[in-house]
């Protein structure tokens, strides 16, 4: 079973970096700017952005655990506007999550080990976002379903003989060596956020999302909490 972690400061860390950033929007939008129309139709977007993942951890079989800590990462956006409130998009993120992984021995007179390194965690969607006004700042709700290839970057180890052990990615396992764990899982989600046309051609979004991974050796779908800021630069 995955789930996204709920322990300690770091479940708020999305929720605090949106409410700065709304804030800061906020402080710096004239009111009489919140009004002005910017017509959106027809126009093409592409940017870069940040992305913060929030921490959480799967529970596998037998005991067997992984921890997963929080990161912040990059990404793209490429999309059109079909109107002035409906944009539809292809966005892609890149983190690399460092974890900690619990693995228990088939024989029960061995220790559990430990495994600490890096998760390799890439995210591909196309999303459907609908802008509330077709304003210079303005809300929005935003879904999307895609993909998010994971890979636990573990290189192969050799035992020597086959051994037998619970792995929290694979399951049981009896073999004589150790591999990296690679999956391609589907995806989906859906969050909100702000969008402020800071100028004619130039927009800042910031945005609160959750996302949940089909994991193919999990019996659960993972939740995954994440907040982004996007610069995007538009033309028609």
């Amino acid at each position: 079973m995955i789930h996204s972690s709920r322990k300690g400061a770091s479940v708020d860390k999305p929720r605090i970096i949106l409410a700065s950033l709304l804030f800061v929007f906020a402080c710096s939008v004239q009111a009489n700017d919140l009004s002005r129309i910017e017509h959106r139709a027809g126009s093409w977007e592409a940017g870069f952005s940040l992305s913060y993942v929030d921490s959480f951890s799967i529970d596998g079989r037998n005991s067997s655990h992984i921890e997963i800590e929080d990161d912040v990462g990059f990404g793209g956006t490429f999309g059109y506007h079909v109107n002035d409130h409906l944009l539809v998009s292809v966005d892609f993120t890149h983190n690399e999550q460092s974890y900690q992984a619990q693995v228990i021995p088939d024989d029960n007179t061995q220790e559990p080990y430990f495994i600490q390194h890096a998760l390799s965690n890439d995210s591909f969607a196309v999303s459907t976002t609908y802008h509330f006004y077709p304003t210079v700042f303005t809300p929005f709700v935003t879904a999307g379903i895609g993909w998010n290839t994971l890979d636990s970057n573990i290189r192969r180890d050799d035992y020597g003989g086959t051994v037998c052990w619970w792995d929290p990615w694979w399951g049981y396992v009896c073999d004589d060596y150790y591999s990296t764990y690679s999956d391609t899982a589907f995806s989906y989600g859906f969050g909100a956020g702000l969008r402020w046309n800071i100028a004619h051609n130039f927009v800042l979004k910031a945005s609160l999302n959750q996302r949940w991974l089909d994991v193919d050796s999990v019996g659960d779908t993972p939740g995954v909490m994440s907040g982004k800021l996007e610069f995007v630069w538009t033309a028609w």
